[in-house]
């Protein structure tokens, strides 16, 4: 799990990953800007995921998903106009 930022300014990024109601991911990082920062690993099982994250104090994202696909990738991205996604895919 990656905390990509886009932004133009540097942000505190946290992230709360819970799959199979287990904390598997939390961790703060300060992220620079249009930097990146590791966030934590979490292997893929098929089921339900929950991803809250918390930039700069205010929690922005709360997503919940369930998974039979496989994927290898779980980034947080800061846009530009602070807007923040998660980007969930396969990458080589």
């Amino acid at each position: 799990m990656l905390a990509v930022n886009e932004d133009h300014t540097s942000h505190v990024v946290t992230v709360w990953a819970v799959r199979h109601e287990k904390l598997t991911v939390a961790k703060t990082v300060e992220v620079a800007s249009e930097e990146t920062a590791q966030l934590g690993q979490m292997a893929w099982k098929s089921g339900q995921y929950r991803v809250t994250v918390q930039v700069d104090g205010d929690v922005v994202l709360a997503n919940k998903f369930r998974s039979e696909d496989w994927f290898n990738q779980l980034d947080v991205f800061i846009d530009e106009d602070s807007s923040v996604e998660l980007n969930r895919g396969r990458a080589a």
